[in-house]
């Protein structure tokens, strides 16, 4: 990950307590800023980095599902997709980093279960949206959903388009 020309960040790992098992937190750190990137910023950084075709694959797959769903969504070129929440540091690090641990661990195939839906509205930089918000709603379909009652984000825009980049089935 430090491969890619980015502003300053640090990984955090924390002991905590989930419904009583002992896992590892791994929170990124960073200054915050309000840097929205073009898709072929995006594919500049990929393109800086010296990672394993497989790992380049992945990134590759993900943030194209991912600029694609916005430009439908925003009804431009994929040329003109800017990413605003998803172009932050923190989620160009967790892409990357997916794609660099499934890599590592060699696995070359993801399974995913039924998906829940989550219900109520996220505030973003396009206002109020609904949950998920359009363009993960977007990279969902072919994917079984399920309902649910939870409130808040179940399925971030960050995830939907892993699943794209890791071909899961």
């Amino acid at each position: 990950l430090e491969q890619l020309p980015l502003e300053p960040w640090r990984l955090e790992q924390t002991p905590v307590n989930k419904n009583g098992i002992m896992t590892q937190q791994l929170d990124i750190r960073f200054e915050p800023c309000h840097h929205h990137r073009h898709y072929r910023d995006i594919l500049g950084l990929l393109q800086a980095a010296d990672w394993p075709e497989q790992t380049l694959a992945i990134t590759r797959r993900a943030f194209a599902a991912l600029a694609e769903a916005e430009a439908a969504v925003h009804g431009c070129a994929i040329d003109e997709v800017h990413f605003h929440e998803v172009g932050a540091l923190d989620s160009i690090i967790d892409i990357c980093g997916v794609a660099l641990a499934l890599t590592d661990l060699e696995i070359d195939q993801v399974y995913v279960s039924d998906l829940p839906l989550s219900q109520g509205f996220v505030d973003c930089e396009h206002g109020r949206l609904p949950r998920p918000a359009p363009a993960a709603a977007r990279l969902l379909t072919g994917f079984q959903l399920i309902p649910s009652d939870i409130r808040g984000e179940t399925i971030t825009p960050t995830g939907a388009a892993l699943l794209h980049g890791c071909a899961a089935r």
